[in-house]
């Protein structure tokens, strides 16, 4: 074991990156309470972060874009599944995994098989990528897939110290 491990900005380091996991399992837990489930889940969100970078492209000013079309893709993500499974009266089990895959497959249509794109410099701020200036290290999901600029695999906690290896 790592001497670091026990650490408790390691700890904290681990619990902000295991927020966005609890952020969807809070989703996904409403939804099995009601009846059902949602496999469409991780195609929605691995889409909505392309959708965003590749909005943003690197820039502030398409960070409103971005987040508009994000939202509206969750939207009819869930209309779509709402529709099946309601009045369609399709498994939920069956419907969100068509579903899922269906976004998938317009993923890789869209983006070519090559996701393109940065977070905005705002983003990255909120999002923790410049450590020095901005106190909130991290963000939600949407708009931090990019090249190089991923939000929710972040090396440093706020005081700088590798929160993987526990070293200062």
């Amino acid at each position: 074991m790592s001497p670091g491990y026990l650490k408790p900005t390691h700890v904290a380091g681990i619990l902000r990156l295991a927020s966005f996991m609890g952020i969807a399992a809070i989703g996904q837990n409403l939804t099995i309470l009601t009846g059902g489930i949602d496999l469409s889940i991780a195609n929605t969100i691995t889409f909505a972060n392309v959708i965003a970078a590749q909005i943003m492209m690197g820039r502030d000013e398409n960070l409103t874009a971005a987040l508009l079309a994000v939202i509206v893709m969750g939207a009819m993500v869930g209309f779509i599944n709402g529709v099946g499974i309601h009045w369609l009266k399709i498994p939920p089990f069956i419907m969100t995994l068509g579903v899922g895959t269906v976004i998938q497959g317009v993923f890789l249509i869209y983006t070519k098989g090559a996701p393109k794109g940065n977070a905005s410099p705002l983003l990255k701020a909120v999002c923790g990528q410049e450590l020095h200036r901005h106190p909130l290290r991290y963000c939600g999901h949407m708009g931090c897939h990019g090249s190089r600029d991923h939000c929710a695999f972040a090396e440093y906690s706020l005081w700088k110290e590798d929160i993987f290896r526990g070293h200062q």
